[in-house]
């Protein structure tokens, strides 16, 4: 679909059809990006969005080890604990 910007005031806009704001799950609220000069508008994502996945890539790659700083001397020669 072709369409035209309009202007809004200093800026412009796009009308979105309705039929597409539907199909998309588009609210009140959404998120914009560019990425290789396109303009990407989506709803907007929730907390920790996408997370799930790149634990799953980490755990794959065998890179879901947690870090143990007691591993190092660090704490026993800069810390003085009481």
């Amino acid at each position: 679909m072709k369409t035209k910007l309009i202007a809004i005031g200093n800026s412009k806009g796009v009308r979105i059809p309705r039929a597409f704001i539907k199909l998309c799950g588009l609210t009140r609220e959404i998120e914009i990006d560019i990425r290789d000069r396109t303009i990407i508008i989506s709803p907007p994502q929730g907390p920790r969005a996408g997370w799930k996945q790149a634990f799953e890539r980490m755990a794959r790659q065998g890179d879901d080890s947690l870090i143990d700083p007691a591993a190092t001397a660090w704490e026993d020669e800069d810390w003085q604990w009481t």
